[in-house]
């Protein structure tokens, strides 16, 4: 089912405060999907499913419930004790003994999650390897972990440390840690915005050749061409990367 058809029959389930249970595999953004089409949506695991009952005209989404979990609360969602809420499971598989609720597949779609990603300013690197098919072997939810961490961890051997949790393959991520600073800096600062903060961290260099070096290729016309050549000093980089991956 394609997901403009998808989110026409959840807006009509709301309309209707008919339950859903949409199924589909671990990862490919089930709930992020129904967050974006319903703004307003409470995000619950199973042990907190008591708030369905306390609570009028919301709309809760139930992330990954397990079977028993779901089981369990037939008997309450036959009854109609929902009340005027809006109830969408989520979970990994269809459950045989729903009922008295529609049962949706939610099937993975590349270029709609790239849209979806370009949007929410996930890490270019990221979206790059995903158009390339590099990812294929992780799931959209270990997509997007992997971008936070490019964006938030400045260290590369703490990158490194992480996606080995993920991927085998060490060329793939010496492609991800090791990628190109200069297309990041350019596509992200503006030239004297960047001198700027590089200024700023020239005090936290102590040793003052680097200093020099640093000051130097500031004041060049071509600085952003001229940027791998610093990066090849061990110590710029390493500050550089802490102050520009921020």
């Amino acid at each position: 089912m394609n997901t403009e058809l998808l989110a026409k029959i959840l807006q009509d389930a709301y309309l209707a405060k008919l339950p859903v249970l949409l199924f589909g595999a671990k990862g490919i953004g089930k709930s992020s999907f129904c967050q974006d089409l319903f703004a307003q949506a409470e995000v619950i695991l199973e042990n907190q499913l008591e708030s369905i009952f306390q609570a009028d005209q919301k709309i809760f989404i139930i992330e990954n419930i397990s079977e028993a979990a779901f089981a369990s609360l037939q008997p309450l969602l036959s009854n109609g004790l929902q009340g005027q809420n809006f109830l969408i499971f989520t979970s990994e598989k269809e459950f045989s003994g729903a009922s008295h609720m529609l049962k949706l597949e939610f099937e993975f779609d590349k270029s709609l999650w790239l849209l979806w990603a370009k949007e929410h300013n996930l890490h270019d690197k990221v979206l790059q390897l995903v158009q390339d098919d590099q990812l294929t072997s992780l799931s959209p939810k270990d997509w997007e972990n992997i971008s936070q961490v490019l964006k938030h961890f400045s260290h590369k051997d703490y990158i490194s440390l992480y996606l080995k949790g993920f991927l085998s393959d060490q060329s793939l991520i010496d492609s991800i840690v090791n990628f190109d600073i200069s297309q990041q800096v350019a596509a992200n600062h503006h030239p004297k915005d960047l001198k700027a903060k590089i200024l700023l961290a020239l005090e936290s260099i102590s040793d003052e050749q680097s200093k020099k070096n640093l000051r130097f290729y500031l004041d060049k016309e071509a600085f952003f061409d001229e940027l791998n050549e610093v990066l090849a000093d061990a110590v710029l980089r390493q500050k550089l990367d802490a102050l520009l991956l921020k």
